[in-house]
């Protein structure tokens, strides 16, 4: 993946601009590192902060269908920090982000205290004062955060390419949850092949009362015939659906055999 340049040292701490480090000899330079260095860990340790409002996203269509309308909980991570929040009216939430830190933003929807796939977004790049999620931009933020969490820049990756790659290559990026490529990220000897979907095996649930839709916003639907019997293809791994009348949780095993259904 293609590394981005690096910030410039003290990037976003007040008083430090170009003209400082011009005006420097070059000796005079070098023995002002370490000053400079302890200046931009202390505009890290002390930075400052912007109120920024949330909007997260239409809930899909197929949710709407299954009659989910899940509660939801944003939450910001970044170097040495996270913030979370809950989703007040009208879809909104108010997080405290500090400037000049990449911010992976989150809203996972919560049905019966399970998490379905987030929404999201990068701050500042995406927005400020304002950040707009989406359901594209969960994945995203999604491989921003496990970045974070590793203590690797996000900033160093193309994650927008990432992104849009295994929305292209799966359908349903989150087949590959972020997290599955969390050390080859990290080491950056991530392969964009890696993405390619695993084979599909036809899977059958019965005893559907109705029908339920995928934890992904970009997931099928299980819609049950007349005998509440529903068919799927599927790639081996655990799958979950949900609807207002409980869950589906299916695993399928490597030989594309059922390992479990659960239906409540």
């Amino acid at each position: 993946m293609l590394p981005s340049i690096p910030r410039s040292l003290g990037a976003g701490c007040p008083g430090f601009g170009p003209g400082l480090r011009r005006g420097l000899p070059a000796l005079r330079l070098l023995a002002a590192v370490p000053v400079l260095v302890a200046f931009g860990a202390a505009c890290r340790l002390f930075p400052e902060w912007e109120d920024v409002t949330v909007r997260q996203p239409e809930t899909p269509a197929a949710w709407a269908g299954c009659g989910l309308s899940p509660d939801w909980e944003v939450r910001a991570f970044w170097f040495g920090g996270r913030a979370v929040s809950a989703a007040g009216s009208g879809g909104r939430a108010s997080l405290l982000l500090p400037r000049g830190e990449r911010v992976a933003v989150l809203a996972y929807p919560i049905r019966a205290g399970r998490e379905l796939r987030p929404a999201g977004a990068l701050y500042p790049s995406d927005g400020e004062g304002t950040l707009a999620l989406t359901w594209e931009g969960g994945y995203r933020a999604e491989a921003a955060r496990v970045l974070i969490l590793a203590g690797v820049d996000p900033g160093r990756f193309d994650l927008d390419r990432f992104a849009r790659e295994a929305l292209t290559r799966l359908g349903d990026p989150w087949l590959r949850p972020p997290a599955a490529f969390a050390e080859s990220l990290a080491a950056e000897t991530f392969r964009v092949t890696w993405l390619d979907p695993s084979p599909l095996f036809a899977a059958s649930v019965g005893g559907l009362p109705g029908s339920a839709a995928s934890e992904s916003p970009f997931g099928s639907s299980l819609i049950p015939d007349g005998e509440g019997q529903a068919a799927v293809s599927l790639p081996p791994g655990v799958h979950r659906w949900y609807a207002d009348w409980g869950r589906v949780s299916v695993e399928l095993r490597e030989d594309g055999e059922a390992a479990w259904v659960i239906i409540r």
